[in-house]
């Protein structure tokens, strides 16, 4: 996925097909592959998650709160989501 941030804070909009972004987007896939395997870092962050919503009473109850706190992109402000 490729998003602007600036435009489109809450990305909405995936840029990742639009043949005017391709060279962006490779760039991007290059500097991510750099730092992390996104794959392991995926499997790794879903197991965080899933000990985490273990921890608060599992899926159903974390769902059945009602409101969630989102982890927002680089400088955007955290909001809560109802």
């Amino acid at each position: 996925q490729l998003f602007d941030l600036n435009n489109d804070p809450y990305e909405t909009q995936d840029l990742s097909e639009d043949p005017e972004k391709s060279k962006t987007l490779n760039e991007m896939t290059e500097k991510l592959n750099s730092i992390c395997n996104p794959e392991k870092t995926d499997i790794l962050a879903k197991a965080d998650q899933k000990k985490k919503m273990d921890f608060w009473g599992g899926k159903e109850k974390v769902m059945a709160e009602g409101s969630l706190v989102i982890t927002p992109p680089p400088g955007i402000e955290a909001e809560i989501i109802n």
